[in-house]
């Protein structure tokens, strides 16, 4: 046995000794070539596949929306209002439905403060509702000062109104106008002081009126902010008026923060301003 195989080890040297270099290189490189269209037959193949499950995939006949689910129960808001506005805004099927167009079509629903679509597989939406408290009248000013489009604006929940705000100022400016209120109102309400309007010019002067009574319409004062960071002026406002005009409320006819440093107050009667 060990005769035999030292002869096919010394048979095999002289045929090894013998080949080039080149040889085994030949070789590899001919695999490497005969292998390339296998692999460009598989990446069209796959390239195929992937477009022809796309195609399958949004095209508008397949996985279509059957049901739309609403959780939750509605008391300001029909169901049904919400269900046909949501049905006016499904355009595709359920992987090509665009979730947040229908979203920001159901927040222009009066009443609707917040909303959350989602997808159910395989065939169906759910639309988780938060109703809005409150409402706003939004009105737009337009650059000639003529009478602008006017709108209901949903208000976040948490508080009732007594008296609806009106919002007032350049169409662009409407989210600013209505965060503006949002957060000094916040500041204000404690302080027993309800905002009733708004007005934001299209050269950038704020001016507030604020309702000291809920029982008297005509109660209340302006607030003349200007061209300042009106959060911030009426911050400084609150801070005077819980330490020296909470009780003059009645004669105040307005308040200009306008200065630097300090307010200006103007009465209804003969009193000198502070």
């Amino acid at each position: 046995m060990t005769d035999v195989t030292r002869e096919r080890a010394a048979s095999a040297i002289p045929s090894l000794l013998s080949m080039r270099p080149g040889d085994a290189v030949r070789t590899s490189r001919s695999g490497r070539l005969w292998s390339m269209p296998a692999i460009l037959a598989a990446i069209l193949f796959m390239l195929f596949f992937v477009v022809f499950l796309a195609d399958q995939i949004l095209r508008p006949g397949y996985f279509t929306i059957e049901r739309i689910h609403i959780e939750g129960s509605q008391y300001r808001v029909d169901p049904r209002t919400i269900e046909r506005t949501a049905w006016r805004s499904v355009h595709g099927n359920y992987f090509s439905v665009n979730l947040n167009a229908i979203e920001e079509q159901l927040k222009e629903i009066p009443g609707v403060h917040a909303v959350a679509v989602r997808r159910i597989w395989p065939g169906a939406l759910r639309i988780s509702i938060t109703e809005s408290e409150g409402l706003a009248k939004w009105s737009e000013l337009r650059p000639d000062a003529s009478p602008g489009a006017e709108r209901f604006v949903n208000l976040p929940p948490g508080r009732v109104l007594g008296q609806i705000p009106e919002l007032s100022g350049p169409a662009k400016q409407r989210q600013v106008v209505l965060n503006t209120y949002l957060e000094t109102d916040r500041r204000l309400w404690p302080l027993g002081l309800e905002i009733t309007t708004v007005k934001l010019t299209r050269g950038g002067d704020w001016t507030f009126r604020i309702r000291t009574s809920q029982f008297d319409s005509s109660a209340g004062f302006m607030l003349v902010v200007g061209r300042q960071d009106p959060v911030v002026k009426i911050n400084d406002f609150a801070q005077v008026f819980e330490v020296a005009l909470r009780g003059q409320t009645d004669t105040i006819a307005a308040i200009d923060l306008r200065y630097p440093s300090g307010l200006a107050v103007r009465w209804k009667s003969s009193k000198s301003g502070i």
